[in-house]
């Protein structure tokens, strides 16, 4: 009787370690679930119905020459690693600033030219401040920043005139 006891004892114990062992186990793995303190959603579209029109006749007026890259946050085409400067202080002014459109060339992917598709928001007090704080950096920096009107009304040739010398 006593080894029935002491069986039942020890098949007790391996089902408790059985059931304890792989929970402990796992409870540093990520169950797949964002582990954040802010919920997201995909956005349907990354440009407005505006800016996308607006693409396409940028597409037509520079052709395949050049690589068009919308909502292009400065941080990736302004080096920030400026000697004599905290980068991190730097880098913190730029992060959360994009400029709509960006023309890169080929080869390398090298920033020529930045776009801004100026609509009703820019004459906001906060936005005319904020594109001019952009301007300023880009101007500094050497980076060309052309601002178009967003009027939904684009030709490809005055596109081609008005970026022309930047793409060379």
């Amino acid at each position: 009787m006593e080894i029935y006891v002491l069986l039942a004892v020890i098949v007790a114990i391996v089902v408790v370690a059985a059931i304890v062992l792989p929970s402990r186990k796992d409870a540093g793995k990520s169950s797949g679930k964002a582990d954040v303190e802010y919920a997201y959603t995909r956005k349907q579209f990354i440009m407005t119905r505006a800016e996308n029109e607006f693409y396409s006749v940028l597409q037509q007026a520079v052709g395949t020459n050049y690589l068009i890259f919308p909502q292009a946050h400065l941080d990736l085409f302004l080096d920030h690693h400026v000697k004599g400067q905290s980068w991190k202080g730097a880098l913190s002014k730029i992060q959360r600033c994009s400029v709509d459109f960006l023309i890169c060339s080929r080869e390398y992917y090298g920033p020529l030219v930045a776009i801004e598709l100026d609509g009703v928001s820019h004459t906001e007090d906060e936005r005319m401040a904020r594109d001019d704080f952009v301007d300023s950096i880009c101007k500094n920096a050497g980076m060309p920043i052309v601002h178009i009107l967003s009027n939904g009304n684009y030709d490809a040739n005055e596109l081609v005139q008005k970026l022309a010398p930047y793409l060379k």
